[in-house]
């Protein structure tokens, strides 16, 4: 899962508002709080990630920065939260078995399918351009069919096609015994305005 994705869901945003809400004394706190929190599990059951932030680390230091004219007291704040792929989603899968390179000719985008050879461009982790090839997807790890089927055949209606290979791999996994989610074998109409 790409980090940019998870901003572009505003998922990050949610988790931190539904923790600003616990300090409200507002008479509607309780039905905003149910609607965060339904969209915060409707994000995290599609991305499959946790529904609650990780903890935060509250520490502030002063460092002293010397300039030509007088000595300044700098605050850092360190109460950010810093998203790693790995703290939310586990070790990246292993795509070397895969042939993700790009096809020659053109200048291609995220999202855009190729009907010759078969297959979709998507960003990696890295958020560099690859090309997952339909041949391939049997021996995709689930980790990667979930980014294919969440984020980026979603762009385009010409991906449909391989939604549907996406499922009949990932329904003959589940039978096969494998832990597949449900919306990787019956996913949502796609709503797609291009």
């Amino acid at each position: 899962m790409f980090i940019s994705k998870l901003e572009e869901f505003s998922y990050m945003e949610w988790l931190e508002f539904k923790d600003t809400l616990k300090k409200s004394k507002s008479t509607y706190r309780g039905y905003v709080e149910r609607v965060n929190d339904a969209l915060i599990n409707r994000v995290a059951a599609i991305l499959n990630v946790p529904s609650t932030l990780p903890p935060k680390s509250k520490q502030i230091k002063r460092k002293p920065v010397s300039s030509s004219s007088d000595n300044v007291a700098v605050i850092i704040n360190e109460t950010s939260i810093k998203f790693s792929r790995e703290a939310l989603f586990g070790p990246p899968p292993d795509l070397s078995v895969l042939d993700l390179s790009l096809p020659p000719g053109g200048s291609y985008v995220a999202g855009q399918v190729l009907e010759e050879p078969f297959g979709i461009f998507f960003r990696d982790d890295e958020e560099q351009l690859r090309f997952q090839r339909v041949s391939e997807i049997p021996i995709c790890p689930l980790a990667l069919l979930k980014d294919l089927m969440c984020l980026w055949c979603t762009l385009s209606l010409a991906a449909v096609p391989i939604i549907a290979i996406i499922c009949k791999e990932s329904l003959e996994r589940r039978q096969k015994g494998e832990e597949i989610p449900e919306y990787l074998i019956n996913p949502p109409k796609p709503s797609l305005d291009s």
